[in-house]
Parts: C-alpha cells; sequence; structure tokens
C-alpha cells in the first residue's frame, strides 16, 4: 500500500544533481565560514513561533554559500539544516516556502514549511478554482515551429496549462497557451486567458472548461486586464492603433474605454489583499557565523499525487500527468526503487539529451521521446518498458 505522504529521513541532492548536470551549492555543514562576509535578507517575522527569519549567503572562491537561520524573541540565533538555502513567502495563500541548496528551477513541487512543527512537506502545488473542485498550474513548455516561409524552424516558448481534479486526483495537460500571457480563474469556474489562433492567424480571447479541457472564444482580441468582481475585461482589437475596449462579460456588452474604466483597470483599490508579513526588527550581528549557529533540526514528507505500479513494485509518484492518451512519469521517482542512472550528454531546452540506464537496458531520452518541465526528466510507458520497466497502473490519489 502506497502511503499519500511518506517521511524522508535525508535527501541528498546528489541524485538530482546527476540529472540536471548542475553543482550543489558548497554547504557542507562543517564548512569553514570564518573567511565569509555574509549579508543577509530579512524576510519576514512569523506570527505564531515569534521568530525572525532571513537569508543569509556569501561568495568565497566562485562558491556560492547560503543558509537560512532565524533568531528567537529572546534573541537567540538558530540555522535550518545546511540543505534548505532559502526561504521566501507566498502572498496567497499566506505560505512559507523554503529552497533546497543548488536546486533551481523547480516549477514541479515546492516545500512547504510549517514553523510551528518544523515539518517540511513537498507538494505539488495548484492555484484551486472559485469552488475548490479544480487546480491549474502553468510549465514553460519550448516546441520547435516552422516558419511560415517553410525555411528552417525557430523555438517557441510556449505555457502547458495543468489541470487537476481534486474529487479524483487526476493530473490532466489541457492545452498550450502563449508564454506573455496569465490564466485567471473566472466565478463560474473557467479559465480565461489569450491564445494565438493559426486558423485566424490573431490572438483571441477564451475560456476553458476545467472539466473537459475544451475552449470557447469570447473575442478575436488581446486581452491587456480582467476584474473578476465586476465581470470585466480589457482588451484591444488586433488592428495597428490597440484602442482599448471594455467588454462586460454579465451583459455581452462591448464599450470604449471610459475614465471610471481606467481607474479600475489601471488604479485599482477593490481587490482585496493579504495583509503584509512582519518585518525582522532584530539585526544579525557583525560577529555572527551562520555557518557555525545550532542547527534546528526538521522532518521532511513528500505528498504523492499517484502511485504507479511497475514490475509488480508501487512506487510513489510527487508529480505526474496525462496527455494526449498519455501518462508521462517522473524518472527520479524510480531511480532509488530500481537502480535507474540519468547521464547527461546534452544541455539545453530542446536539443537536450540524457542516458538512462536501467541494468542492462538503456535509452536516449530526447525532446521526441520525454518530456523536461523544471529540470525534471518524464517518460512514458513505451519508453518505460524499452528499459524493461512494464507499467502496469496508475492509481490517482485525491
Amino acid at each position: 500500500m502506497i502511503l499519500r505522504r511518506f517521511a524522508v529521513s535525508a535527501i541528498s541532492i546528489a541524485v538530482l544533481t546527476a540529472l540536471l548536470g548542475q553543482p550543489a551549492a558548497a554547504n557542507a555543514a562543517k564548512v569553514q565560514t570564518k573567511a565569509l562576509e555574509w549579508r543577509y535578507d530579512a524576510v519576514y517575522k512569523d506570527s505564531a513561533t515569534g521568530r525572525s527569519y532571513f537569508h543569509a549567503y556569501s561568495h568565497l572562491d566562485n562558491q556560492y554559500f547560503s543558509r537560512v537561520i532565524f533568531a528567537t524573541d529572546e534573541g537567540t540565533w538558530f540555522s535550518l539544516p545546511d540543505k534548505y538555502g532559502n526561504i521566501y513567502r507566498s502572498s496567497s495563500p499566506k505560505e512559507t516556502y523554503l529552497q533546497e541548496a543548488g536546486v533551481y528551477g523547480d516549477i514541479l513541487s515546492r516545500k512547504v514549511y510549517d514553523t510551528v512543527y518544523d515539518e517540511v512537506t513537498n507538494e505539488t502545488t495548484y492555484l484551486p478554482s472559485p469552488d475548490g473542485k479544480w487546480g491549474m498550474r502553468q510549465l514553460d513548455y519550448y516546441t520547435l515551429e516552422p516558419y511560415e516561409q517553410g525555411k528552417g524552424f525557430y523555438q517557441r516558448k510556449q505555457i502547458s496549462v495543468v489541470i487537476k481534479d481534486f474529487s479524483t486526483g487526476k493530473v490532466r495537460e489541457t492545452t498550450l497557451i502563449p508564454s506573455r500571457t496569465w490564466l485567471r480563474w473566472m466565478p463560474d469556474n473557467k479559465l480565461l486567458t489569450t491564445t494565438y489562433s493559426k486558423t485566424e492567424r490573431q490572438n483571441e480571447i477564451i475560456t476553458i472548461d476545467p472539466a473537459t479541457g475544451g475552449s470557447h472564444r469570447l473575442l478575436l482580441a488581446s486581452m491587456y486586464g480582467y476584474r473578476p468582481k465586476q465581470q470585466l475585461i480589457l482588451f484591444a482589437y488586433n488592428e495597428p492603433t490597440r484602442k482599448e475596449w471594455v467588454y462586460d462579460l454579465g451583459s455581452g456588452k462591448i464599450r470604449a474605454m471610459t475614465k471610471q474604466d481606467k481607474d479600475l483597470f489601471y488604479y485599482p483599490d477593490g481587490d482585496s489583499q493579504p495583509a503584509d508579513d512582519l518585518k525582522p526588527t532584530i539585526i544579525p550581528p557583525a560577529d555572527l557565523d551562520p555557518g557555525q549557529l545550532p542547527v534546528e533540526q526538521t522532518t521532511e514528507t513528500t505528498d504523492n499525487e499517484a502511485a504507479a505500479v511497475i514490475n509488480g513494485t508501487t512506487v510513489g509518484l510527487p508529480y505526474a500527468f496525462e496527455s494526449g492518451g498519455k501518462t508521462w512519469i517522473p524518472v527520479r521517482s524510480l531511480m532509488d526503487a530500481f537502480g535507474m542512472k540519468v547521464d547527461k550528454l546534452s544541455d539545453g531546452r530542446l536539443d537536450y539529451a540524457f542516458k538512462v540506464t536501467n541494468g542492462k537496458s538503456s535509452i536516449i531520452a530526447t525532446s521526441g521521446n520525454s518530456r523536461v518541465y523544471g529540470f525534471r526528466l518524464l517518460l512514458t510507458r513505451d519508453e518505460l518498458k524499452k528499459l524493461g520497466l512494464n507499467l502496469e497502473s496508475v492509481s490517482w490519489l485525491s
């Protein structure tokens, strides 16, 4: 039986480093830091514990050192385990996240930090719909597109829209949208965005139904703003003047932008924002050495999204998704279970190549037979089979 969450006693970044081909930050616990000149970013003061958290960092001989440290109300200083190199806050929802030292660009999961119990949970995060039934996240996706003249190709960055059904736990990739746009949940639990219509050869404003992944065109235009409370869209038609108009979703009427509309979209005071965090008032002493502080120990767990049965063995998957009738499985989750190895042959957004080895079998993972999201390599059933791994089933965890 796979538990939705499992404890991690000690997570090494060596496996990830092998996959990414990135050098880990020099964060050894016993490193001599006397010669370092530390700098500090005051992050926030935690209202639940009274702790004042700081990001401490320094450079020496082309090495980067970083720590997460905090001070109690009594002025006693501590460090979190040295594997954590940074700490930051999200505004909505109000959560604290830790970043592993030497790991960058992980868009698939976050380390949510419970400051009261010193617990860290690896979670795949989603922006929930207003009714709480659906979750949405966006992933950078690079494709090769042919030039209209028919000569050669160019690299195009797009956004992959991934939807999660919270009732079943199932995760699906629904559509691709241009990178220079954004998605917003609407009060009717549909997604609103701008994309490019290949048939019309111009931008269009669409809604996306999370249940089906289907889209509906609202306007052949480019969206400049959206106010969900008033159900108003600020847009411009795809013509040279780019005159701004307002589309009332409630009445279906379009009007030229008025001064009142301009104040609403450009100088909004309406949408309530979470209260700002308290900033630390304590200042790190000049002789403070973050590398020698007593360490406040943490426990770390992973919240799995799915469980895969492979060669009769059940493996927890912290993230996975379906797209084009295929299920994409993260390689990192299989490395410990089956002793797989990943060696980087070449790096790049589209021309990457990894040699994936399982026992005597191996494949070359490229953009043609794999995906890389947030420096995470994912494979399908067909590629796993070539490695002697039979994907028997995938169960989504709700």
